[in-house]
């Protein structure tokens, strides 16, 4: 796809950039596909997975009590536990606010390893990573920001959650769920939103035409110079959102793409 080499335009090193669609095909990529890239917080996607798929085992229930008391995994995975950014303390009673925790995803993972006897980077990569083939990924320290993969094995993440093959299609659906809803809350870089919608491990919102979002579509690496991008552009992506020209560009692309595709 001719459309992808905007990214060259963008202002760093290293960038690699996929086009999934909503069956999970592979449309196009450019870029450093095999380069490892920092996560930062794109690895709670990694960890949600694996959650979704440790519950659905049977390994954990979502009614697991962890963290505050009146605390379950079901609002640790969700950000609605009340747990603060980065430090395991109470800020807010659980169910309260949508509270975004890097402390609560560690939370998650601890207990897991507890209570399955398996550490969770182990558990990741038997339940997700092999599976998968995602071959060049690993999850090693905080379960929130540690994870180091490429773009080749998140464009294999990126079509197993457009098409599912891990977990059933009832456990995907509970997952883009808003669990809790009407909680407002913070977003760090963000601020203050109303309705902070959150799923299981999913950030759910409508996707405005003139922006660019993380998640599953724009995975922005946690050095300064270097972009990591699955971009969806099918209409239905998730994720935090900033204002960008690129999403623009590369719909316009995928547009004509598409329109000469059908002639």
């Amino acid at each position: 796809m001719r459309s992808l080499r905007a990214v060259e335009e963008w202002p760093v090193d290293n960038v690699a950039v996929a086009v999934v669609d909503a069956k999970g095909t592979v449309l196009g990529a450019h870029g450093s596909g095999d380069l490892p890239f920092k996560l930062a917080s794109v690895t709670k996607m990694l960890t949600a997975y694996t959650v979704l798929i440790a519950v659905e085992e049977g390994a954990i229930e979502w009614d697991y009590p962890v963290g505050p008391p009146g605390s379950t995994l079901r609002h640790l995975i969700a950000h609605a536990s009340g747990l603060s950014y980065d430090k395991p303390e109470a800020v807010a009673e659980p169910g309260r606010r949508r509270l975004y925790s890097n402390a609560g995803y560690n939370l998650i993972a601890e207990t897991i390893a507890s209570v399955t006897g398996i550490s969770f980077t182990d558990y990741a990569r038997e339940a997700v990573f092999t599976p998968l083939h995602m071959y060049s990924t690993v999850l090693d320290g905080s379960a929130a920001a540690s994870g180091v993969s490429t773009c080749s094995d998140l464009t294999k993440f990126a079509a197993e959650l457009q098409a599912p093959t891990l977990v059933s299609e009832a456990m995907m659906a509970e997952a883009t769920t808003v669990a809790f809803p009407g909680l407002s809350g913070v977003l760090p870089g963000l601020g203050y939103r109303k309705n902070n919608d959150w799923g299981l491990g999913f950030e759910l919102r409508r996707i405005k035409r003139d922006e660019v979002f993380d998640a599953d579509e724009l995975l922005l690496s946690s050095a300064t110079k270097e972009v990591l991008a699955i971009t969806r552009l099918d209409g239905k992506p998730v994720g935090a959102g900033m204002p960008g020209p690129v999403y623009a560009r590369l719909y316009a692309g995928y547009q004509q793409a598409k329109i000469a595709q059908s002639k």
